[in-house]
């Protein structure tokens, strides 16, 4: 997978020149001056969404990650939460895989239906406005 510049500027009005990359910590590999990128609601970030296309047999044949759900704020930087599995844990000898953490299942509702062997999900619920801070039990 591969996070480019010109990605995160496309179609915002950004200058691609102010997007700079700088050193990402352990254990990320990609991380961006997060000086760069606009929020479009107090928790979201204007950057492009990722369609991860499903296998076959899917009931919905992608899922899109927003980026509240790959991004990771380090200090000043954004880093790409999605990382490589290591050598030791890919489910197929040489195939690239990655592990879906807490990060990328964080305000999504995922329903496992054992009898069917079917696993589903949500959209990002601040986008359905069925999160907890959008609920109006907890406010006063």
């Amino acid at each position: 997978m591969a996070w480019l510049p010109e990605m995160a500027c496309r179609g915002r009005n950004v200058p691609e020149t102010s997007v700079e990359r700088v050193p990402a910590p352990k254990p990320f590999e990609i991380c961006y001056n997060a000086g760069f990128m606009r929020l479009k609601r107090p928790s979201a970030y204007d950057v492009p969404r990722i369609q991860l296309e499903l296998g076959a047999g899917a009931t919905w044949k992608n899922w899109t990650l927003y980026g509240d759900n790959y991004l990771v704020k380090v200090g000043g930087a954004l880093c790409l939460g999605i990382l490589p599995m290591g050598p030791g844990g890919m489910p197929v000898d040489g195939e690239p895989a990655v592990v879906m953490g807490a990060k990328q299942l964080e305000n999504n509702l995922l329903v496992f239906d054992l009898e069917k062997q079917v696993l589903g999900f949500s959209m990002l619920l601040d986008f359905a406005l069925s999160s907890c801070t959008s609920s109006t039990f907890f406010r006063n």
